[in-house]
Parts: C-alpha cells; structure tokens; sequence
C-alpha cells in the first residue's frame, strides 16, 4: 500500500494487511458519512433550504394544495385551489376530493380560457367537479442569508417570518410573498398597479395626490410570469351540445367591425388560424368581451379563486355554490397580445392597437420598419419610435403590450420599441386622474351602486389588430392581462372603512424615528401574487413587538428586515403524477413545471 506521500506504508503487528484495509475502509466510510451530514446541515442552515408551498396566496405564480383540470370543451388546461383549511384554519388535504373521500361536495369550476362549466361528474371522473384528484403544493428552494450580501430587490419571491397573529405564531410562522416596497418608501396600491413615493418627497402637510408618485414596472422575467389568460385562440371550444345547452352558442370574439379581409379557418373546423386577404383595402377586428356568456374577459377574476369561500365542515363544505354567479370586482387594462405573423404579398401595414383609460397605442409593423404610435383622443398621431424590421416568407413573433404604464413592442423575443416615463406616465393626482376615479368608485360602493356600474368607472381596454393592402397569415393568437393588486381582498366595505388606497404605508431604514418615537429597523412591503386570495401587508392591523436582546418594533404592514429568511428561487418539485392509483404519492416528478422563480 502507498500513501500520498510515496512512501512504502507498513502493516501493524499483529494484524494482517487485508484486515486493516477493511478495517480502514470502514472507517473512511463512517466519516465520509459524517462529513456528507455535517455539509448537508451547515448548506441546509445557512445557504439552502427546502419549503412547501401551504396556500394559494402567490398563485399561479406558485402553487398551493390544487386541482387540476382540462376543459371538456377548448382543452385547456388550468388548476383550481383546493380550500385545505377548516374552520380553525388546519390543513386538511386528502388524496381526492369528493364523494369517494366522504367528502359531500361539487366545487364551483370554469375554464379561465372559454367560461365552460366542468362537468359535476363524468363517467372516468377524471376531470370532475364532484371527485378530482387533490395536489400538493410546489416544493420551493430558498437562497437563505442572501441579503446579508446583496440588499432586497423590488419584485423579488420572499420568504419571511410573518409579522402577524403574534398570539398564535409567536413570530414562527413562515410567509412567502413579492416584495414591492422598500426602506424609505411610501407604497400605494391604484388601479392594480405598484406607487411609490420616497420619504423625503412625502409631504406630511400636503395632500397625497399632489406627491410624486411613480408607478413601479416590473422586471421582464416577473412580468412573464404575471401574466393571466384572457382568451387563447389556439383553443378554440369545438361548441359541444353541453355548452349550447348551458352557455349558448360560443363564437369566436375577435370580431369584424370595419372593411373587409379578415376571416378564420381550421383543418378541423375550430378557427385557429386567422386570415388578412385585402389587396386594395383594409379591415379592423376587435376583441368583443361580450361576445359570449360567462366569460369576463378584462377582469380580475381568477377560476383558481372560485373554492375562495369554502370551507370544509366534517364531511361536507358549508356551502355547494356549483353554478352560483360569479362577479369580478375590477377591470383590467394593462394587456399583451402576442402572435406569429407572415407577410405573403402586399406592402400594407400590420397594426395592433391597445387603448387604455383614452390613451391608444398602435404598433405599426410595415415591410422594413416597425414603429410605435400614440394617438390621441384629438386624432393626433405622435410617432414614440421606430426599428428596422427584417421579414422574410418566415413568420415573426410579436407581443405588445401596454402593462405599468410602459408600452412595449416585441418581435422574435428582443424588445425593439418601449416608451420612456416623459413619453407616456399616469396621471394620479391631477383633474380625472386614478385618484379622483377610485373617490368616484368608493362613492358608488357606499351608495350602494350595481358592481358593473362601479368597476366600469375605470373601463376595460380595447384591443383591436387592423389590416391594410396585404395578404397575410397571423397563427398562436392569445390575449393576456396583468396581475391585478387590489387595494384589499374581501369587500368595499373594507375599503371605505380603512380609506383604501388613501392608507399608503410608510416604509422606514434602519435608525429613523417613527411617528410615536421608535426607532425603526428597515422595513418592506409584500403582495401576495393572487391578490384576492392573500393575507398580506394590506391586511395586517397588528404592529410588531418584539424583544430578542434589542426592541424590534414595528407599524403594522410591514415586514422588519430581521423577519426576512431568504429569495425563492427554484420550483425542484412541482405536484407530479400518479400512476398507479389517486391514492398514491406524486412519485412521477413533473419535469416541466421545474422552473425558476421571478
């Protein structure tokens, strides 16, 4: 045997050279064990830890206990939130939902994509409303201490000890949310966007419209992963007896209003693949969000919220609302459209036009060049920008969108055209600004005005994609909203008793004297992803009071920086697949919903 250094090694006395080797082997085993548990807690403690996600709070974004479902009648895909808490808020997830469990129950479930209603049973109960198979959450990987080098950025996936319910917790329960507000900021929630207004810009004897608020865009990688479903084309409904009979005929809702040109077709009959054919002339399509029953195109409504109010009692929910109506409470104007376009003849322009609150935007995509342009409600026509465009018998990928009050035009994935704030920024403040709208909407809730009458005072967005002096085929046609922050998750009610949004809170750094004399550590505000369903910084009314060797005290809201544990950073195990039976464990890993979070 030879050792590291080249020496001849020699065999003890009295022992045989083989019964040491396997004597040392072992020993070399047992210690390898050891060091390999010791590195595996220290990375556990200080560099990486594993977490399951309990809720639905951050959905889509991350998933809590869910059910997953495929519409019957367009094929897609979609998952709703299973209501694991009781009563007294236990977490109770069983391995199916349903009859079969003893669970009396039929969940409210429609498809985000075309309104149909899921079947209460089907002979497979594959996909039904009445026995489905439960999911748990997404397992979670937490960079932990990363901002002991490096400080919290807006929009980062945060995990915290929760600032709230200090009785219970004791400051021991874990939360996971976005970070939207830092130190030295106050945060405002309006019209489902992020404000903020620095501290020393605050004035406290001003009043709040007139400080200078900037909504707060989110980073390429967090907005792709924000972005809701309006309506797919490529999963059009095949219009089934059951969704006649329920619904209504469906029709498509991009629908001509102008000229001529335009018109569906599909090799199985459903109008996948849209058609431009007008050599001399032009025709406009818009997206009709009435065109059919059911549906709430433009709006914060959620179908992974629809179990949002029940409750699981012994073996039954306290209420079966299969069928109940479901209003959306805001509308939503920050959209893309994405699609793949192919020029074959003509030299006309391709535009795509998103309107919002009177602001029209057009993306002008013309053989060589591609511009952006404002027009306003005069008629003027402002030209923001223009890019070469190279187009060839190939068809181009292009997404516009108007989201956080930047505008931005995508083709083949690179962004070649985005307004800058002196372009195009919100008007908060001033004469019909978003704050006198929200006053207008608080005074119809109070007077006890119709839903549609309150949510219209801020009105959905058109869409409309016009066609001049070409032929041309556009494929992959899809429609999206943006997340959508409401300023609280249960009621107006609650709005007009805590003066929401006129309760933006003020974020304090580290050292600086509050309002009642504490000196502050650096403080963050958080937002749960599905707002509606998100115990959150909104809704937290108790301060923090804390003694671990120094007094840590903090407004209620917010999230000391001592409570932050860590950035989320990767999804390794999402709910996988069962195989032998709906009882047994996820053991089949769903490799394509691993990802990273932003």
């Amino acid at each position: 045997m030879v050792n590291f250094a080249g020496q001849q090694s020699k065999t003890p006395a009295g022992g045989s050279s083989e019964q040491h080797s396997r004597g040392a082997g072992v020993k070399e085993t047992i210690e390898s064990i050891l060091v390999a548990f010791i590195l595996a807690f220290v990375f556990r403690a200080f560099v990486v830890e594993a977490f399951v996600i309990p809720s639905g709070s951050m959905a889509p974004t991350l998933l809590g206990a869910h059910m997953r479902f495929r519409c019957e009648d367009c094929g897609y895909r979609f998952d709703l939130n299973y209501p694991a808490g009781g009563m007294d808020e236990s977490v109770s997830i069983p391995s199916v939902a349903g009859p079969d469990r003893g669970l009396d129950t039929v969940f409210p479930v429609h498809c985000p994509n075309c309104g149909m209603k899921v079947q209460k049973d089907t002979p497979d109960r594959k996909y039904s409303a009445a026995n489905t198979t439960v999911h748990y959450g997404d397992r979670i990987l937490v960079l932990k201490y990363i901002y002991l080098l490096q400080e919290p950025r807006r929009w980062d996936v945060v995990v915290f000890k929760a600032p709230e319910q200090r009785a219970r917790y004791d400051y021991g329960q874990n939360y996971i949310k976005r970070l939207v507000g830092r130190p030295g900021e106050t945060v405002m929630i309006l019209d489902g966007d992020v404000y903020v207004c620095p501290n020393r810009h605050a004035v406290a004897d001003a009043p709040m419209r007139y400080w200078p608020w900037e909504v707060q865009p989110k980073p390429w990688a967090a907005q792709e992963a924000l972005w809701r479903v309006v309506f797919d084309n490529d999963f059009c409904p095949q219009n089934s007896e059951r969704r006649q009979r329920l619904h209504g005929a469906w029709v498509n809702p991009w629908q001509q209003r102008e000229g001529q040109g335009w018109s569906f077709t599909g090799a199985d009959g459903r109008p996948r693949v849209l058609v431009f054919d007008n050599p001399d002339g032009s025709g406009t399509l818009f997206f009709n969000r009435d065109a059919n029953r059911g549906t709430y195109p433009f709006t914060d409504w959620l179908p992974y919220n629809e179990t949002k109010h029940l409750v699981p009692r012994g073996n039954h929910f306290h209420i079966d609302p299969y069928g109940q109506e479901r209003i959306p409470r805001w509308n939503v104007s920050d959209v893309k459209v994405q699609f793949y376009y192919q020029r074959q003849a003509g030299d006309g322009p391709l535009k795509v036009a998103l309107t919002k609150l009177g602001d029209t935007f057009i993306a002008e995509l013309h053989p060589g060049e591609a511009r952006l342009v404002r027009r306003r409600e005069t008629g003027e026509r402002v030209v923001l920008g223009t890019h070469p465009l190279k187009q060839g018998s190939w068809p181009i990928r292009v997404e516009f969108m108007n989201v956080d009050y930047r505008v931005t035009l995508r083709v083949d994935g690179v962004e070649i055209i985005q307004t800058t704030p002196e372009q195009y920024r919100p008007n908060v403040g001033g004469p019909g600004g978003l704050l006198e709208r929200h006053e207008q909407r608080m005074r119809l809730a109070r007077n006890g005005a119709s839903p549609e009458e309150i949510r219209n005072v801020f009105p959905p967005p058109r869409v409309e994609l016009i066609g001049e002096r070409q032929r041309a085929v556009i494929t992959h046609l899809s429609l999206w909203r943006d997340v959508y922050y409401t300023p609280s998750y249960n009621s107006y009610a609650e709005e007009i008793e805590h003066g929401s949004p006129a309760r933006p809170i003020r974020l304090h750094v580290r050292g600086e004297v509050d309002a009642e004399g504490r000196i502050c550590d650096n403080e963050y505000f958080v937002l749960g992803d599905n707002s509606i369903q998100s115990n959150d910084a909104r809704a937290w009314r108790e301060p923090v009071e804390l003694w671990d060797g120094e007094m840590l005290e903090a407004g209620s809201g917010r999230v000391p920086e001592r409570f932050l544990l860590g950035k989320a950073f990767f999804v390794y195990w999402p709910a996988g697949f069962r195989p032998i039976s709906r009882e047994a464990p996820d053991v089949i890993p769903n490799f394509g919903g691993m990802r990273f979070i932003h």
